[in-house]
């Protein structure tokens, strides 16, 4: 087929058919590597102690680019009249019996020069910051979490690589780094089986993913 060849309104290019046929491969595959990642993720949680609320604050996490952006869109009463959201389930509704009953920040809680808020955290996050120490340590000391006296207060202090755009791509999630600091073995298995899995997982729904990134994903 000659390249200069002009392709009518209903008509597809070679490239647009290879790349239909690898997205539809691609979604019947998706299924089976995503139950795969799953499993792994789940035996790495359980090995390293945590508990289901952390998993699914994992889980929850993963989806967040994508639900954070409808979330907030949503109007203020509507939130207010459920409560439920990414940051309060129906599994802490279980849990704590009411959004009321929710923990809150002990101190205030600053995390890279930002400071963190209850409707902004987990019930799992609010917990990890709680319980933290005075001051620990992680990764070689690259994390380190320490509380400090602000005249009358005491206000609690995380600080991570985070200054450049390749640092804050490979920070793991914020229960993660808390699990690290509150003396936790290393979450780097389950860091890589969370970007794995958000990675099967966004370009089985991507619309716009290119024949190089669908081949690679069926052949990783």
């Amino acid at each position: 087929m000659p390249f200069d060849k002009a392709y009518g309104p209903n008509e597809k290019s070679i490239f647009e058919e290879k790349q239909e046929q690898l997205q539809e491969k691609l979604v019947a595959n998706s299924e089976d590597r995503l139950a795969s990642v799953l499993e792994k993720l789940v035996e790495q949680t359980r090995q390293q102690g945590l508990s289901a609320d952390q998993l699914e604050t994992l889980l929850t996490r993963v989806g967040m680019t994508s639900a954070e952006a409808m979330r907030l869109s949503l109007k203020p009463e509507n939130s207010e009249a459920t409560h439920i959201s990414d940051y309060f389930t129906t599994t802490d509704m279980a849990k704590y019996g009411s959004f009321d009953m929710k923990p809150k920040l002990a101190v205030k809680t600053w995390f890279c020069g930002i400071e963190e808020k209850d409707d902004r955290l987990t019930a799992s996050e609010i917990e990890g910051y709680n319980k933290l120490p005075n001051f620990a340590e992680a990764r070689n000391g690259q994390w380190k979490a320490e509380r400090k006296r602000n005249g009358r207060h005491e206000e609690l202090f995380i600080s991570v690589p985070f200054v450049t755009i390749s640092d804050r791509m490979e920070l793991p999630s914020l229960l993660l780094i808390l699990l690290e600091l509150n003396g936790g073995p290393s979450t780097a298995n389950i860091h890589t089986l969370l970007k794995q899995l958000e990675f099967y997982k966004g370009l089985a729904v991507s619309k716009g993913a290119t024949a190089a990134e669908l081949e690679a994903a069926l052949n990783a």
